[in-house]
Parts: structure tokens; C-alpha cells; sequence
């Protein structure tokens, strides 16, 4: 009796696709250019850093909330906050939503990675387009009158729109 190999069909399927590469798309119905040369398909990957997402919070409804602080939203970022992302829904298998907060100082930046097969999409809120000076000024009013204010609006101003400094805004309030 022969042994068979533990993943003879993984074998078979990567010999026929290989061997009949540009017959494989019209086999399988699938309408794509066609295929030009072969890639590896073992990719080495080593972690040795212990990356650090900013935060993360579970949310009532069992999924998580992902929350990042960058100045600059670049498509190298997304692929790294798609990586924790991933990861994070392995370790969870709950669905996981990526908000991003970008200082004032900051600008909007690339919001959807499109792979292909894989298009991951994070939530960017830019505080410049928040007016800090009017919520200072109805912080000030709120506070005359005795009302309860938002603390976390007050420790975030500094990075929204104002005309003031951050040394300003603090000395004004």
C-alpha cells in the first residue's frame, strides 16, 4: 500500500493551475486578466518586534473597537493597522472597527486599502476640522452656569483648530 501525501490535493491543485496557468481563469469562470508569470508562494515571515496597537476597547455588542493616533494616514499604515486587525480577529473572531484620530496639525490621508480579494477600510477623524475656539467658549459658558462638561473634549482641544496657541487655549480656560 502507498502513502498518500497529507496534502495531495493541495499538490494536485498547484501542478494543474501550474501546468495550465492561462487556461486555469477560463476553467474556473473567473473574469481576470491573464495570468503573466508565477509567484513564490511560501513567504517566509519572522516577527521579532512585539508590535503595539494604540488601544483597544471591547464594545456592548462584543466586537472591538481599534484606535490609533497618527499625524499622517499613509497606505503603509493601513497595511500595518490591517495586519493588527487581522490578527486581532484571530485571536477574538470578533468583527473589529479601526478609527484613527488625526491631530490638527495633521491632514486626512488614505482611508480604504483595496488588495483585491481584501478591502479594509478605517474610520479617519481629523480634530483640525473640529473648531476648538467655539468649543472652548461653550465649555467657559457650561461651567459658569454650573453645568457638566465633556473632560475629554477639554484634554483633546489642544489638537483641534484654534486661532490660540495650546498655551493659550490652557490659559484662557
Amino acid at each position: 500500500m502507498h502513502k498518500i501525501h497529507h496534502n495531495n490535493y493541495d499538490l494536485v491543485f498547484k501542478e494543474a493551475f501550474s501546468i495550465f496557468n492561462n487556461k486555469s481563469l477560463a476553467f474556473l469562470g473567473i473574469d481576470l486578466p491573464s495570468i503573466a508569470s508565477f509567484m513564490v508562494t511560501e513567504i517566509p515571515e519572522v516577527e521579532t518586534t512585539d508590535d503595539m496597537m494604540d488601544l483597544n476597547f471591547r464594545l456592548v455588542d462584543g466586537s472591538i473597537l481599534h484606535l490609533e493616533e497618527e499625524t499622517q494616514l499613509s497606505r503603509r499604515d493601513l497595511i500595518r493597522f490591517a495586519h493588527y486587525d487581522l490578527r486581532l480577529f484571530q485571536y477574538s473572531d470578533t468583527p473589529v472597527h479601526t478609527v484613527v484620530l488625526t491631530p490638527a496639525d495633521g491632514s486626512g490621508g488614505t482611508k480604504v486599502l483595496d488588495t483585491g480579494s481584501l478591502q479594509y477600510n478605517v474610520l479617519q477623524i481629523v480634530l483640525a476640522d473640529r473648531d476648538g475656539d467655539a468649543l472652548l467658549s461653550r465649555m467657559r459658558s457650561a461651567l459658569e452656569k454650573g453645568e457638566q462638561i465633556n473632560e475629554l473634549e477639554f484634554i483633546f482641544l489642544p489638537l483641534m483648530k484654534s486661532r490660540l496657541t495650546t498655551s493659550e487655549l490652557l490659559r484662557r480656560y
